[in-house]
């Protein structure tokens, strides 16, 4: 009877490397740590993540911490069985394995210049999340590379213009609308043929009454029908909106028609006798035109001929597998008249590029309280809310000594510092943690739910 294979493998890799610029790097990878699990179909987890290695120290300090907080939230050597334990936990005869079940490790380039690579993730719980990370590094001082850095504001809008048609033609070439609303809403032979999608405008509707019709193939709501008719006077109303008002938009996705994307079916509204509907087409492709067109997206590397961005991640999961590919490149040739000093040095020759610092918040920073305790964190940017006019922050945090990790949460600037909730690793509050950068330094307190202050700390960006 074959075992279980459970077991935690340290891979030495011995990278044979045949292009000449490779012979330069300063980033080895020492190791890659591996977990294994194929004890069954719920269970299955296959694990790797990479261990840095370089003459310099401090930028293996801030490569491997900067790592290991942001996707395994441990340290090395702080580990009681393996280095993955705090993002994946073990299934039983009672449950399935928990967290993330799959990280693929890829190199991309390593070079003088970048060290970059990729992480394919896929996170299992009640549902099952999956992602792609890109990581960019300076190998000379360990920074992490953004490439909205690469430019100054005005040709950054330029390199905008060159690769945003590139992303907008990937777009329309895999999600296709179909504008046609004539077919008969109850006509669910013509309804299952088609293989479009569109969607109505995402605003709200307003009509005569609630009488429409939401059409789609019967076999993705229930098994006695595919209409469902929506009155003033109807009382079961899961949408719980006003009489004169309906919302159709994407997120009915997440509701009763989950899988409808997936099946490259479509939703079709309809007006019955006597209503009056406002029929604008709201395509799906244009709230990723629209991103696109102003900032592209943060999933990016480079090589030494060409950089790449990735639309993965920004892609709602019921339809990237309908793309061949999500990704598109440019050749660093076309744009290298753009590019500032830094980003000169960074693609192309690699002048002085140990003296280039990051201004980017996401940075790895290191402190030390007035209790004499060393922590790292990093820190970003999440999502900005309009009707409160709020900026709001996410990071992480790990103890030096005990590699304890902690959580900083829906951090919003409050009297010239970002104040976050200060979370454990089981998402118990343990009251608020303050921050304030100037330049490389950040200084902040961290109180408790009492409000009574813990420790103060002082600190800067490695």
């Amino acid at each position: 009877m074959k075992k279980t294979l459970k077991k935690i493998m340290i891979l030495v890799c011995e990278l044979m490397l045949c292009q000449s610029s490779f012979s330069q790097m300063s980033i080895k990878i020492e190791r890659l740590c591996t977990y294994v699990d194929d004890s069954s179909e719920e269970n299955n987890a296959y694990l790797n993540f990479p261990i840095v290695s370089c003459k310099d120290s401090l930028v293996i300090e801030k490569i491997n911490t900067f790592l290991q907080l942001s996707e395994l939230n441990l340290l090395k050597g702080k580990e009681k069985k393996h280095i993955f334990e705090r993002v994946f936990q073990e299934g039983d005869n009672n449950s399935i394995a928990q967290g993330k079940v799959v990280m693929n490790y890829n190199l991309l380039s390593n070079t003088k210049n970048n060290f970059s690579f990729k992480l394919d993730e896929t996170y299992q719980w009640a549902t099952i999340e999956y992602w792609v990370a890109y990581y960019n590094f300076n190998p000379q001082n360990g920074d992490i590379y953004y490439w909205q850095e690469f430019f100054d504001d005005t040709n950054r809008k330029k390199f905008i213009d060159i690769v945003s048609p590139l992303l907008v033609d990937l777009v329309n070439k895999y999600i296709r609308i179909d504008t046609n609303i004539n077919v008969e809403a109850n006509d669910i032979d013509t309804i299952n043929k088609k293989e479009s999608r569109f969607f109505y405008n995402q605003k709200e509707i307003k009509t005569d009454s609630l009488n429409f019709v939401i059409s789609t193939p019967k076999y993705m709501l229930n098994l006695e029908g595919s209409i469902f008719l929506y009155d003033k006077d109807t009382i079961e109303n899961p949408f719980n909106t006003p009489a004169d008002t309906f919302y159709i938009n994407p997120q009915l996705q997440y509701s009763f028609i989950d899988t409808i994307m997936n099946n490259k079916s479509y939703i079709i509204a309809k007006p019955l006798k006597d209503s009056t509907i406002d029929t604008n087409i709201y395509d799906g492709r244009m709230e990723y035109i629209k991103d696109f067109s102003n900032e592209l997206t943060n999933c990016f590397y480079f090589t030494k001929d060409s950089i790449y961005f990735d639309i993965f991640n920004d892609l709602d999961k019921h339809i990237r597998c309908d793309f061949d590919t999500t990704i598109v490149g440019v050749p660093i040739e076309k744009i290298k008249h753009l590019l500032n000093d830094y980003g000169y040095s960074a693609m192309i020759n690699g002048k002085d590029l140990e003296k280039f610092s990051s201004n980017s918040e996401r940075q790895l920073y290191k402190a030390t309280t007035n209790k004499g305790k060393e922590f790292y964190f990093t820190y970003c940017k999440t999502y900005y809310v309009e009707y409160e006019k709020k900026q709001y922050y996410y990071g992480l945090l790990i103890m030096k000594d005990k590699g304890t990790f902690y959580d900083l949460s829906d951090g919003v600037e409050e009297n010239g510092m970002i104040v976050f909730d200060f979370e454990d690793e089981d998402n118990k509050n343990k009251g608020k943690f303050a921050l304030k950068r100037e330049g490389d330094k950040v200084s902040g307190i961290k109180t408790k739910k009492n409000n009574k202050q813990q420790f103060s700390f002082l600190g800067k960006k490695m």
